[in-house]
């Protein structure tokens, strides 16, 4: 009883509803970022940070990588539940530096420069990424020449927070569960997606969800011998299942089509993104193909998440299917 009253006590000094986590859920859409930084870097790695972090993607058609607000820590209090927040600073007394020390745990303090990367520090369901330096110097140059690695890595671990919460959900409502039993793998997909029944071919499934138009498919055949999966052989593997199944939508060439070889469910894939058309239904949108070979049960898997929404924003929408393309297992 004495253990119960002195944790009671300390959840309440610490100004919490709850140990076992924060009572509130993060809000803001998949590409929000509240970039906090020290006052004296606001002419300096404030403005840098925001323009490396809501950079112009082309294979997006100029969407940005994030919507940034930036904020100073005296201005902070309110939009602390924000669902993804990156903490800029150099070390000191005050500012960023105490937020640093009093909410994120396992930041170091010495050595070299690292992002580090924490979830549901002030809201469930939240990615808070830390950045510090020394000196306003050393943070400058450091986000210079490592622009682009930063925003992948916040990328990554909104991504994989988001997929942690889309297994919680699934694996309450027996989703995943199913699909094992039914097919030999899982996803976790969130309510609002319905299974097409007319689309379930012999090793082909796909899942939709209107206004946006989503989809999410899986297509996986026989491998008993591995043949090495490129660009040009995935776009074409793409282009024939959706021939096969999928309203016959092929991949823009004319846009930009990225290409890397990726982690995706515990196996090295490769990964393509870029644009799907189909010039009978005068359409297209982004898309995102996984594909990799899977030794165990001799098979190949292609998984894929495309979106049609016309007129709106695309890589709010796209987060989230690459959220549950990475749930696959």
């Amino acid at each position: 009883m004495k253990e119960a009253i002195v944790i009671l006590l300390l959840c309440l000094a610490l100004g919490l509803t709850s140990c076992s986590g924060p009572s509130m859920s993060a809000v803001g859409e998949s590409d929000d970022l509240v970039i906090v930084v020290d006052s004296e870097l606001h002419a300096s790695a404030g403005p840098l940070a925001k323009q490396v972090f809501g950079a112009r993607r082309a294979w997006m058609l100029g969407e940005p990588a994030y919507e940034v607000l930036a904020t100073t820590p005296r201005d902070f209090g309110s939009l602390r539940s924000r669902r993804h927040i990156l903490l800029l600073g150099v070390w000191g007394e005050g500012g960023v530096a105490d937020l640093v020390r009093k909410n994120v745990a396992g930041v170091p303090v010495s050595g070299p420069i690292e992002l580090h990367v924490a979830t549901d520090v002030w809201a469930n369901r939240q990615v808070v990424a830390t950045l510090m330096g020394d000196s306003p110097e050393e943070l400058v140059s450091y986000v210079e020449s490592h622009g682009d690695e930063l925003v992948k890595a916040l990328i990554a671990a909104a991504r994989e927070r988001l997929a942690g919460g889309l297994c919680e959900d699934a694996e309450k409502a027996g989703i995943s569960a199913m699909l094992e039993e039914r097919y030999g793998w899982s996803l976790c997909l969130p309510s609002g997606y319905e299974f097409d029944s007319g689309a379930d071919k012999e090793g082909f499934v796909i899942f939709g969800r209107p206004r946006p138009d989503r989809f999410v498919f899986v297509r996986w055949t026989d491998s008993a011998h591995e043949q090495e999966i490129t660009r040009d052989s995935l776009i074409a593997a793409r282009d024939a299942v959706c021939r096969a199944y999928h309203n016959g939508d092929t991949v823009e060439l004319r846009r930009p089509v990225l290409v890397d070889t990726v982690s995706f469910s515990g196996r090295t894939a490769i990964c393509i993104s870029g644009w799907w058309g189909n010039m009978d239904l005068v359409g297209g949108g982004p898309f995102r193909t996984y594909a990799f070979h899977d030794s165990d049960d001799q098979r190949t898997y292609i998984v894929d998440v495309s979106l049609f929404a016309p007129g709106l924003d695309k890589t709010p929408v796209m987060r989230n299917l690459d959220a549950i393309a990475n749930t696959f297992r």
